[in-house]
Formats: C-alpha cells, structure tokens, sequence
C-alpha cells in the first residue's frame, strides 16, 4: 500500500475533479502491475495495473492493493469494481472508502457479491491525506482553499501605493507558480487587484494558469474589457463576468466555484481578505513565505495577516522560508 500511495501522487495537479489513486497487483509477495491514474478522464489506477499484468500469471493467484475504494458508477470510465470483479482476483485491499455518494460502499459490495475477499482501512489516514481536498470536495460541497502570502522580517506584505513591493526572492517567486499551476483558480480581494495589477499566472514554470476570481462586493475595481476573470459581487451589474451572490460569504464563495467544478483555489488576497477566511474556517491550507529582509515601516504599508498557525512543515526556498500548514 505504501507503494501504491506512493505511485498515486505522480497524477497531483493532472486528475482535475477525481482523486489521486494507485494500484498494485501483488503475486507470491511481489508487486507485478502497478498503475495510478494519470489524468481526468483517463483510465483509472486499476485499469492502468491491469493492464500491465503478465498474460501468464493467473488474477486468481493475485492481490490487489488500492489506495481509494474502486469506483462503482460509470462517469468518464467503466466501474473499477466491475472491472476488478470480472478479473477474478482473489483479494483486494483498500485503504479507505470513497466518500463519494456515488461510490461510498459500492464497490466494496461489488466485489464481496462476487466472493472476492476485501479489506478495507490499511493506510487509511495516510490514504484521506493524500486526497484532503477531495474530501473537502466531497463532504462539505465547496472548493478546497489554499491561503498565500508572503511578508517581510518585520511582518508587512506590501504597501497601498498602486504597485507591487517585492517581498521574497526568485525560488519562492517559482514556488508560488508551481502552486498556482497545480489549483485550477486564484482568488484576490479588490483592493489586491487595484493595488497590485496582479498577472496571477504561470510564467515561471511549465503548467496551465489558474482562473482568476476577484472578490468586490461593491464592484467598485475596474476590469478592462476582454480580461478573462470572474468578480464575486452582491451588487447587480450586467458585466456577465459577475457571480452575484445573496449571501456574501467566504463559504458561499467556495460553494458557488465547487458548482462551478473548481475543486481548489488558492487565495492570494490581502490581509483582510485571508483574515475573512480563515475567521470564516474557510482555510484548509498555508503557505507562508518569510523573507529575511525588513521592510521600512510606513503610512502605506500593509500589515500582514494576523493568523496564528503552527506549521507541519518548514523549508527554505532560497534565503526565504516557507512555513505550511494543513488541516
């Protein structure tokens, strides 16, 4: 199972709305097969596996190992469970359920009808970590989100004067892309996208742009003509950009992108903005950069978030370091 969860992160940022899943097929103590899935509506962890076991060994002589419940309902592909069933395997070891309403137990009744023997819950945690925002996704109805941001040694990150102020240096500059290449949108307040004229793409790394959300309550930002991004309002406006939304909410902002199929956003706003949410418990995930250099305290500047977190994981990108936390 180790391995299987191991090969499952491989698809991370190419699997769109599904999770990350791998498979092993295992004879006389050995793995045989493995597959995980590569990429939204392609074939499945398991099929990728079976389809890589040896013509000449038997899958009644074979184990399966997968890290998430093998699905049970057609969508993009045939269901796994009827796949694996078929195959005659003898045994399949899953390390957690599917909390997909859909899935959700299904499969696992499959197999067992078939007189396949089944365990479940081998790796179980490490197998819902590695798919936290599928289930984010799954049992809350909402876009998982990510906050960023990046402050200087004496706690600011930026300053009120209609330009971007540097704050960290070129590693963590293309750390951020990377996360930005692996969420399908990005969110600033307004005052984030006046102030700074962000271009909140990939430039600096290989990967699609996210989608660009901007939060304005009063669609008070200007949005030239032709810009390809979407504003949250509660004010009506006839620019079909707009999501106007009755209730202003942090959680109804991430309900209205998971209607949207955006399973994940990375939000990218000011001190306010990422205060709202985490307040909100809207957050599911932090990454902080801290750069060794101060900047001049001024009337301009802007604090950084008041947000208390104790980080599961440090490293230093560059002279910078990157504080994350997860839920």
């Amino acid at each position: 199972m180790q391995r299987a969860l191991e090969i499952a992160r491989k698809g991370d940022g190419l699997t769109g709305n599904n999770p990350l899943v791998g498979c092993v097929i295992v004879h006389e103590g050995a793995i045989v097969a493995e597959g995980y899935h590569h990429e939204y509506g392609g074939p499945h962890a398991e099929v990728e596996a079976v389809r890589r076991l040896p013509h000449h060994l038997d899958a009644r002589q074979t184990t399966v190992y997968v890290t998430l419940e093998p699905c049970a309902h057609f969508g993009k592909t045939p269901p796994c469970a009827e796949l694996l069933r078929d195959r005659g395997f003898k045994k399949v070891v899953v390390a957690t359920l599917d909390p997909n309403p859909l899935v959700a137990g299904k499969g696992v009744k499959i197999l067992q009808e078939a007189g396949i023997h089944v365990e479940v819950g081998i790796l179980q945690a490490e197998a819902q970590r590695l798919n936290r925002r599928f289930w984010v996704n799954q049992t809350e109805k909402r876009a998982y989100l990510i906050a960023k941001w990046a402050e200087s040694a004496n706690g600011w990150m930026g300053v009120n004067q209609g330009k971007s102020v540097p704050i960290s240096g070129s590693e963590a500059k293309s750390f951020v892309h990377q996360l930005r290449a692996k969420n399908p949108a990005i969110m600033v307040g307004v005052q984030t996208w006046e102030n700074d004229r962000p271009q909140l793409n990939t430039r600096l790394v290989e990967g699609p742009s996210p989608a660009i959300w901007v939060i304005d309550p009063e669609f008070r930002g200007h949005y030239p003509e032709g810009k390809d991004l979407q504003i949250f309002t509660k004010k009506s406006t006839s620019d079909p950009r707009a999501i106007v939304l009755e209730e202003f909410s942090p959680r109804a902002m991430l309900e209205e992108l998971w209607k949207q199929k955006i399973t994940s956003v990375l939000l990218e706003g000011g001190k306010r903005t990422l205060e709202q949410f985490w307040d909100a418990g809207m957050v599911d995930e932090i990454a902080q950069i801290i750069s060794p250099l101060p900047l001049l305290a001024g009337k301009d500047h802007v604090a950084a978030p008041s947000i208390e977190f104790t980080p599961n994981e440090e490293q230093r990108l560059g002279a910078d370091v990157l504080k994350c936390w997860k839920r």
